[in-house]
């Protein structure tokens, strides 16, 4: 699978970079002065109870909004200061799954998949049998989302992601909505991943086990970055806040 080329700012910079980064929405504040960077290759986690700023940072990442102060980078660019004409070609180096998988009910396995891959139908029909057999699905390609398992549907929105061979590859929860065994499955494949095929991974989560196997993890709290470290010392922080969300107790910091 091949990626369109983009002029890169410098081959060093991070993979996602937010430097003092503010976003509000009317009222509420979801970003105060984040700062946080993510080496090229990392695999890494955003980690934080709902409503912590992980998602609003990575629309920012994503281009899907702008922020009301900072930067956010991706891959060394700053969207916001991407010509247009370039910002496709950037874009394309950007794998997403989102919190819901998206899927087009109405088209088969293969043409969902098939839309995050590039270049000619023969190129792109190989891409989407790579990407399925990477996520361990087979013989879907003509069924609907429908018939699939929750599971399985997440490993086809993951395989969509992927078909493109991004050098970024961005997941918010990607355990929303499963079970507890398809949950450590699908945690457990995007290291995997990761790993084959040498991208940068970043993972929003509110659930603890996406630290499982990650190299950095930051913490946000309202709004906040708390703290950022291995994932193993992060499980050490006194935070309150930290230490109620990975204990999944109901009372604290963290309102229910």
């Amino acid at each position: 699978m091949s990626a369109p080329a983009i002029d890169r700012a410098t081959d060093d910079a991070p993979a996602f970079a937010a430097e003092d980064v503010s976003k509000s929405y009317g009222d509420a504040r979801a970003l105060d002065r984040v700062s946080l960077a993510f080496s090229t290759g990392t695999q890494a986690v955003l980690l934080g109870p709902s409503g912590a700023g992980k998602s609003a940072l990575l629309r920012l990442a994503l281009g899907l909004e702008r922020a009301d102060g900072g930067r956010v980078a991706v891959l060394g660019r700053d969207l916001a200061s991407v010509p247009r004409r370039a910002r496709a070609a950037l874009r394309a180096r950007i794998g997403v799954l989102f919190a819901q998988d998206a899927l087009f009910a109405e088209r088969s396995v293969e043409e969902n998949v098939a839309l995050g891959a590039h270049g000619a139908r023969a190129v792109r029909a190989r891409a989407v049998r790579e990407a399925l057999l990477l996520v361990g699905l087979k013989h879907v390609e003509h069924r609907r989302p429908t018939a699939l398992t929750a599971g399985e549907r997440r490993r086809v929105a993951l395989a969509r992601a992927i078909a493109g061979a991004p050098a970024l590859l961005v997941v918010d929860e990607p355990a929303a909505g499963l079970d507890p065994v398809a949950a450590g499955a699908i945690h457990a494949l995007l290291g995997q991943l990761r790993a084959r095929l040498g991208l940068t991974l970043v993972v929003a989560s509110r659930d603890p086990r996406a630290l499982d196997g990650a190299e950095v993890a930051a913490f946000l709290h309202a709004g906040r970055v708390v703290a950022v470290d291995a994932p193993d010392r992060l499980r050490a922080c006194t935070d309150a806040a930290l230490q109620q969300l990975l204990a999944g107790r109901p009372y604290g910091p963290i309102a229910p």
